[in-house]
């Protein structure tokens, strides 16, 4: 929960502090928070989690040599990727995609419609994970921590939104029709 809390309140936190402080006050700690949660969650199998924390680890150290004020700026960059390739690696044949293994842990018998449903999700979800790292990645190489901002504390979560709510009205339309 607070790693949440923390990754909503970091873009507004960058905003009120950008140029007061050193960008390693805010690097540090978040990619620490990113490689934490990245290893402690549920879903993501121990043969995903290793990779993903050595790329987090080695894009640390390179952002620090490149410019440290492109190391404040990774986290959401980082988070996005690792999910893009979490929910991309679910969606590989004989493997279970994420928004299935979600929608079975509250009923775990899915018919057939509700398998198919859940894998067409989580491509959505993919789709919105690339499509946020390459405009996270394109304000970082332009160095429009303006416009990083008004993304990473805005506009993605719009964007989240609508997925959700969305989502949910079709979810509601597809089991009435399956009913």
């Amino acid at each position: 929960m607070w790693t949440a809390l923390v990754t909503v309140l970091y873009p507004i936190a960058l905003w009120l502090f950008w140029g007061k402080v050193h960008p390693l006050v805010f690097a540090i700690p978040l990619m620490g928070i990113a490689v934490s949660r990245i290893y402690s969650t549920s879903l993501v199998s121990h043969q995903l989690r290793m990779p993903v924390i050595v790329m987090a680890f080695l894009l640390i150290p390179t952002a620090f040599l490149v410019a440290p004020q492109v190391s404040a700026l990774l986290y959401p960059l980082v988070i996005n990727l690792a999910l893009l390739i979490f929910f991309g690696l679910s969606l590989r044949p004989h493997k279970t995609p994420v928004i299935e293994k979600l929608a079975r842990a509250q009923n775990p018998d899915l018919p057939d419609h509700a398998v198919s449903y859940t894998r067409r999700v989580t491509w959505v979800w993919v789709v919105f994970f690339l499509g946020n790292t390459l405009i996270n990645l394109l304000w970082i190489v332009s160095g429009n921590v303006d416009a990083w901002i008004l993304h990473n504390t805005v506009i993605a979560y719009v964007i989240m939104g609508v997925l959700f709510v969305g989502e949910w009205l079709i979810r509601q339309r597809v089991k009435a029709r399956q009913d």
